[in-house]
């Protein structure tokens, strides 16, 4: 349903974590082990080189870029929610593979017949957690 609807579920907010960090996402309720969270959202891009082009443009006008890459049916795509300002899950600041601060993954759901990068939760995760 948010995945069609373009929009977030509640239990989330955007908080700085600190100056080096910057900003994060935080739970403002409790989610558990699987829970969906929050999906990437942005513009599907399913030609990489555009991508490549549009991310050193985004550097050159000096501002940050949000294009997360992956794999789709074989193929290289993208989603782009650099320009997308209004929804939380581009804020949420990367962990390694096995880091205790992990707390959700990213993973491709297809909805009619189009890819979607959810988080879900990793684990239990508690009010004003970081995500």
């Amino acid at each position: 349903t948010y995945c069609l609807n373009y929009v977030d579920p509640p239990g989330f907010e955007v908080k700085t974590v600190n100056d080096v960090i910057g900003e994060g996402v935080f739970a403002t309720k409790p989610f558990k082990k699987g829970d969906f969270l929050l999906e990437y959202k942005g513009d599907l891009i399913t030609r990489v080189k555009h991508a490549r082009q549009l991310e050193m443009e985004y550097e050159k006008e000096g501002q940050g870029s949000f294009i997360y890459f992956f794999k789709y049916r074989d193929k290289s795509c993208c989603i782009d929610a650099t320009n997308d300002i209004f929804h939380e899950v581009r804020m949420i600041n990367d962990a390694e593979n096995g880091d205790a601060k992990q707390s959700c993954v990213m993973k491709i759901v297809e909805v009619n017949q189009t890819p979607h990068l959810c988080t879900f939760a990793d684990r239990d995760i508690a009010i004003g957690e970081e995500l």
